[in-house]
């Protein structure tokens, strides 16, 4: 004889479609709560009546036929069943076996055990208290404890959350009233005032009456299609004739020289916003980083002025401006390719198969170098063609994540090849000087870019845009003083619309890098009467642009480089931080204007293609963050106002009422384990923090458990396009799990969203931007996320954004605030979710 306790045996056939639950006990008590559950109750054979309840509800001693009996059924069962769980155990006693060796045989490959009776020796032969482990049939045993310990803490919380929400319900935030016309607080309504009430049959409501057809009203006649199509033709003529007719007069009062070379930039400056009109947000950076490093082709320039340098030690001073161009060209290239190809190559997961993008390097090379030993100096032109050609489809491939990596290598390739043709084609007297300034200005390019991190690669893009435009003024200066007899208006006005643009983007982007690396003020700098300002110096640098065509000298021209110089100092000071992105892109497309203008200046069909393809490519950028901000550059650029319809007309804010709910990293932890789908915000908090690694392993171990959790990042996110999308792929986070803002944030892809996690992002997330015509980014379109059903926001404290503005998503009732350094919260949070993970899913991390 043995006395067995209560048994409790959990079969779960987990066959999609035919989901059931069988459980078995001694005592016939427990076949009604079984049935009250839907499930099915289990007797042995032969024993149907048996009864094995005893004293203090535990099972009385058993005979052996029916523990004969009983060990058939459980084997039998489970040759059926996926999951068995067991649940026989008495305190300070040994756990019966209930679950033999030959029961655990017969199980199919892939069943899972869960013995709840592991802490006294388990109910299974052959169970590991404490481990977990798969036999050698396949079969997982589960041997963990005390798991039951927690069970009950889990259902007391999720039946109080219930209880707490249910009771909240019935009313606002000040009272608290029994609304009996609500039917959930009516049907569980049973006593008023100690009164019986009667018993609730809800009401179902008549179907709504049928509508009446409304009665027509007279409508203004529409214009008819014919009309719109006519207008339509006579618009888009008045575009292309205007400029046609100016070109048209230009041509007979003006020599323009080549005019085969403007037909080349038009077509260019087309091809150049077609190439980046379908690049996805998330490549921006890599985007920027590419034309930034081919627009180091300035280098081409800095080499042709070269050839004038006989000697450095009797050079006169322009001439220094030739190597001083090659360096800092060299050291654009050599860095701007290895940050792109950091970049890109983040983007790799680890199951991707090899791309072999080496391969087309190689081949495209050998095809150069052989064209180059065939042709020799009659290759020059066939090479620039080509690697026009390179640079443009390389730009052109960085539209998606596949085909970038052979974006990165044709517009290596592309500069690459143009270079070397540009050696054939100075004097051999300066090529070894030329090598060794260019290959130190490379090598410290990538010793800087290897160095640097992926976080400071907006002030890193910003540095190297001040470079290029520090190559194009040189470039022209020396250009100029080697060529001052060359009287063309033409070749005049590249010269000095190069020096310019050069000189602009030189002072720009080191003003955009002094805030973005936190060496001057992120607050837009305001002088009084700043669009007079700016439009005199523009009007005063036209003033000089015709003297230097009437008199061709240095001096306008330094005059008119120096002012313009300025104007890119107060334009980028009087940006704030939040907009300096699109300040970052502005300067990327200037720095393809000067490259263009160098090519004008030089007569070099290459530069002209390639400096169309970047300032039109950055152009469209600046353009597509606009748009996404719901702004105009002009806007931007403080040259007009935003238009505030505010409601008042007094231009004040709506001040904010409400407390905000503080909460712990322990609770985080409990809500993202118990949400099925989770939506992750970053901001460029995350990014300050460093802590995309904690986040990307949470987000590992939230999938482990079964949750579906996705990631939505703002298109102008962080301090430059794409970058927090750059720093999620180097922690390990899978880009398709990144969704687009605007495909994916209407009201009903919010309804099931369990939970949204903030993590350092405030203005991208404000509701203000939807119901505050006064703010200042009312307008702007941002992610939803107040939608979701919790909130919870990681902030370092409760102030505001770059945009200074309240968010009233921190003050939601359904909103939870984490304050502290998202890092040290991110690693705890990341600690706590492995732990519940492991624990409560039975999953190992």
């Amino acid at each position: 004889m043995e006395s067995q306790p209560a048994v409790a045996l959990g079969v779960l056939p987990l066959t999609p479609g035919d989901w059931a639950g069988r459980c078995f006990d001694v005592r016939p008590v427990c076949e009604e709560q079984v049935k009250a559950l839907g499930g099915e109750f289990l007797k042995v054979p032969g024993f149907e009546n048996y009864d094995g309840s005893g004293a203090g509800g535990y099972a009385k001693e058993i005979g052996d036929d029916f523990l004969k009996a009983e060990m058939q059924m459980f084997k039998d069962q489970c040759a059926e069943c996926d999951v068995v769980v067991t649940t026989a155990l008495i305190p300070n006693r040994p756990a019966p076996k209930l679950i033999l060796a030959e029961a655990v045989a017969v199980m199919k490959t892939g069943s899972v055990i869960v013995d709840l009776a592991a802490e006294n020796g388990g109910n299974v032969e052959g169970c590991k208290p404490g481990e977990t482990y798969t036999n050698e049939n396949g079969v997982t045993i589960i041997g963990k404890f005390p798991m039951q310990n927690e069970m009950p803490n889990q259902a007391s919380s999720l039946f109080s959350n219930n209880c707490s929400n249910f009771l909240k319900s019935m009313g606002d935030k000040e009272t608290f009233f029994l609304n009996p016309a609500d039917e959930a607080v009516r049907g569980t309504w049973l006593l008023d005032d100690g009164v019986e009430l009667e018993r609730y049959i809800p009401v179902l409501a008549p179907p709504p009456p049928p509508k009446e057809p409304a009665e027509e009203v007279e409508k203004e006649p529409e214009m008819s299609d014919e009309t719109k199509n006519l207008i339509k033709v006579f618009t888009q003529c008045v575009i292309w004739a205007v400029p046609a007719i100016a070109l048209a007069f230009a041509s007979k009062g003006v020599d323009l020289g080549n005019l085969g070379m403007l037909t080349t930039f038009a077509l260019a400056c087309l091809a150049g916003a077609a190439a980046v009109k379908g690049v996805q947000s998330a490549l921006h950076s890599p985007l920027m980083s590419l034309t930034n490093a081919i627009s180091g082709l300035t280098i081409v320039g800095g080499l042709f002025v070269f050839q004038d340098m006989a000697s450095f030690a009797t050079a006169a001073w322009w001439k220094w401006l030739g190597p001083v161009a090659v360096f800092v060209s060299a050291l654009n290239i050599g860095g701007g390719f290895t940050m792109t190809g950091r970049m890109i190559g983040m983007f790799k997961r680890k199951t991707d198969a090899p791309k072999y993008t080496e391969v087309y390097s190689v081949i495209m090379a050998a095809v150069l170098a052989g064209g180059f030993w065939y042709a020799q100096a009659a290759f020059v032109g066939s090479a620039f063609l080509i690697s026009s050609i390179a640079c443009l489809t390389g730009i052109s491939c960085l539209a998606n994540q596949d085909t970038a990596p052979f974006g990165q290598a044709l517009g290596t390739l592309g500069v690459g090849g143009a270079v070397a043709a540009t050696f054939f084609s100075i004097p051999s007297v300066v090529i070894t000087q030329a090598l060794a300034t260019a290959a130190a200005g490379g090598l410290l390019g990538y010793i800087i870019s290897v160095r640097s991190e992926v976080t400071d690669l907006p002030q890193l893009v910003a540095a190297f845009h001040s470079l290029v435009g520090l190559a194009a003024t040189a470039t022209a200066l020396a250009d100029f003083m080697a060529h001052s007899s060359m009287t063309g208006l033409g070749h005049l006005a590249s010269v000095y619309v190069a020096a310019c643009i050069g000189a602009l983007t030189i002072t720009g982007s080191l003003v955009a890098f002094g805030k973005l690396q936190g060496l001057l003020s992120g607050a837009a700098m305001k002088i009084p009467l700043q669009n007079p300002i700016n439009a005199g110096i523009v009007a005063v640098t036209g003033f000089f642009l015709a003297k230097f065509f009437m008199a061709p000298a240095i001096t306008p021209l330094l005059v008119g480089t120096g002012l313009f110089a300025l104007l890119g100092y107060l334009v980028a000071s009087q940006v704030g931080g939040g907009d300096m992105p699109v300040v970052i892109t502005l300067l990327n497309s200037a720095s393809g204007w000067a490259l263009c203008a160098e090519g004008f200046a030089l007569g070099n069909a290459l530069l002209v293609i390639v400096g169309s393809l970047i300032g039109a490519s950055g152009a469209m950028l600046s353009l597509e963050m606009c748009e996404a901000m719901n702004v105009s550059v002009a806007q931007v650029l403080k040259i007009t106002s935003k238009v505030k319809p505010g409601a008042g007309g007094d231009g004040e804010i709506c001040e904010i009422d409400g407390d905000c709910t503080e909460t712990l990293v322990e609770s985080v932890a409990e809500h993202l384990c118990a949400a099925k789908k989770v939506m992750i915000v970053p901001g460029y908090g995350l990014a300050v923090a460093k802590g995309q690694y904690a986040l990307s392993e949470t987000v590992k171990f939230l999938k482990a458990g079964g949750a579906d959790v996705k990631i939505m990042i703002h298109p102008v996110a962080g301090r430059l396009p794409g970058q927090l999308n750059v720093l999620l792929a180097e922690s390990g986070i899978d880009y398709d799990d990144v969704l687009d803002m605007e495909e994916n944030n209407e009201p009903e892809d919010w309804e099931d969203i369990d939970l949204a996690l903030v993590v350092g992002a405030n203005d991208t997330v404000n509701p203000l931007a939807e119901t505050e015509p006064n703010c200042e980014i009312y307008g702007m379109p941002v992610i939803r996320c107040w939608l979701a059903k919790e909130v919870v926001m990681l902030k370092r404290s409760l102030g505001a954004g770059y945009a200074a503005l309240p968010n009233p998503l921190m003050y939601n009732e359904n909103s939870l605030m984490l304050l502290g350094d998202a890092k040290c919260n991110l690693e705890y949070m990341r600690d706590e979710v492995r732990t519940k993970m492991s624990d409560t899913c039975l999953i190992d991390l």
